[in-house]
């Protein structure tokens, strides 16, 4: 699935679920939509994210920038005692060096990710940006699992893939009407408040 499919079915969920919740609707909370729709994917060095921020795009690269950026991050949690700047860092290591589809895009990947939001928001007070981080990461995997590559979802247990029968093709047409779709769901909730 696109970046921009993932980036729509996310913030059109957080848009919709969220305010039920008791989550205002605010910037941080949709750039926490943003943010987790794209971060599974961190993995794969042509990612929407790592396009952005490699220098090479290649496996490689990505392997040795995220390794020294989770390195700093832990040290760094560990010089001023943030235990949050230590779980990020442990995710983007641990990310950096995985197969695409496998820890990001496993219940453990999203148990991690929760706990980071969890942290952002009761000890950073991020709540909106902490739920639609949540929110994106979870409708992320849930969205490749609809793709004929499926989603290592009990990685590191079991490393096959799991996913529906219904298949879509990445940028297929169904892939398209549901990019629209979810555009029509954003824009509906956005203009019920």
């Amino acid at each position: 699935m696109t970046g921009k499919t993932h980036i729509a079915i996310g913030t059109a969920a957080a848009l919709y679920l969220l305010p039920a919740a008791g989550v205002r609707v605010e910037p941080l909370m949709l750039a926490g939509a943003v943010l987790g729709s794209l971060l599974p994917d961190i993995e794969h060095p042509k990612a929407m994210v790592n396009s952005k921020i490699l220098p090479i795009k290649s496996k490689s690269m990505l392997v040795i920038m995220s390794a020294a950026a989770g390195i700093l991050l832990i040290l760094g949690g560990l010089a001023d005692k943030s235990l949050l700047k230590q779980l990020i860092g442990v995710y983007i290591l641990i990310a950096g060096q995985s197969s695409h589809r496998t820890f990001t895009h496993s219940l453990l990947g999203l148990s991690s990710i929760v706990y980071i939001s969890y942290q952002l928001s009761v000890y950073r007070g991020f709540q909106g940006f902490a739920a639609g981080l949540a929110v994106g990461t979870a409708l992320h995997i849930l969205a490749d699992s609809f793709t004929s590559g499926g989603v290592s979802l009990l990685y590191p247990l079991y490393n096959k893939r799991i996913g529906f029968p219904i298949a879509m093709k990445t940028g297929g047409l169904t892939e398209r009407v549901i990019f629209i779709i979810s555009l029509i769901v954003a824009v509906i909730s956005i203009m019920s408040f």
